[in-house]
């Protein structure tokens, strides 16, 4: 079913916005139903509400709002409808959502929300990644692990910390699902990005055999980025006159690729970083890869 075309005017209640769009659905065969209590007991009740219906077996649930998009409320919203995403996918896939808005809709939501692969990955990078206002070192495994599981669940990519055609499929995915041009300014698939950044990283701590540890350096910009130091450095030295060190920030690697629709520089970086660090520290014990 196409959702109809609803136009809210400036001065109408929530409840005579909601009706419309009520209406406009029952006209097409459809019945909504309120969810509470979301609609009840929420405070986003005075502005927004929530309701759902199923249509060929698959569930809806559309969003009536009439509220402006300020950054308080499109955070408000974004975290019930995550909820409501991550809780209700169903062997049909996860629900389909729709927007019945006053005012424009942020393409942030349609990024997350919409109905293709890239939301998927989007939506299940969120809880983990956070925008990345929650980053720390600590998480880089977590993280990474993640973008790794969802690559395969979400775009059938099979690789993992260790194979030899890693970045040729980060580099087809940034080429196909992500490619920069689908995507508005205002709707970079963020936490997409950050968790393959965090996943691009650790396979170069896993395959380049030397010390390395992720960071937080002036000189790498506001992501974690990944220090290989030689084995005879000291462990943990972050300091900016710390020498025999190579650093490299995967995240911005990521980002950069994305924004200049670029992916084949993921492989180019992953031979060059491997390089660099042979040549400052030399070859480590063990590492027979040419």
């Amino acid at each position: 079913m196409e959702f109809p075309d609803v136009q809210l005017e400036l001065g109408d209640s929530i409840e005579v916005a909601a009706d419309k769009v009520a209406m406009a659905c029952r006209a097409l065969g459809e019945d909504l139903y309120s969810v509470e209590p979301l609609n009840s007991l929420l405070p986003t009740s005075k502005y927004c509400h929530f309701f759902q219906m199923r249509v060929d077996g698959q569930t809806h649930f559309v969003v009536v709002i009439i509220e402006e998009w300020d950054e308080p409320t499109l955070i408000r919203i974004i975290n019930i409808l995550l909820e409501i995403r991550l809780d209700a996918t169903s062997a049909l896939g996860p629900p389909k959502i729709r927007f019945c808005s006053l005012h424009p809709i942020p393409e942030v939501l349609r990024t997350l929300f919409d109905d293709s692969r890239v939301a998927d990955f989007e939506c299940l990078s969120v809880p983990v990644v956070r925008f990345g206002s929650e980053l720390n070192m600590d998480m880089a495994l977590q993280v990474s692990t993640v973008g790794m599981f969802l690559l395969r669940e979400v775009f059938g990519v099979t690789t993992d910390f260790w194979s030899d055609e890693g970045e040729q499929a980060l580099a087809g995915v940034l080429g196909g699902d992500l490619r920069s041009d689908l995507f508005p300014e205002d709707g970079v698939p963020l936490n997409s990005l950050v968790a393959l950044g965090f996943f691009y990283g650790e396979r170069q701590r896993a395959r380049i055999p030397h010390e390395s540890r992720w960071v937080s350096l002036e000189e790498l910009g506001p992501w974690p980025g990944v220090v290989f130091q030689g084995a005879s450095d000291a462990v943990g030295d972050d300091s900016e006159n710390a020498s025999d060190r190579v650093a490299f920030s995967p995240i911005s690697l990521l980002l950069g690729a994305f924004q200049q629709g670029r992916p084949e520089i993921l492989v180019g970086a992953a031979a060059e970083l491997r390089d660099r660090c042979a040549a400052e520290f030399g070859p480590a014990v063990g590492d027979d890869r040419s």
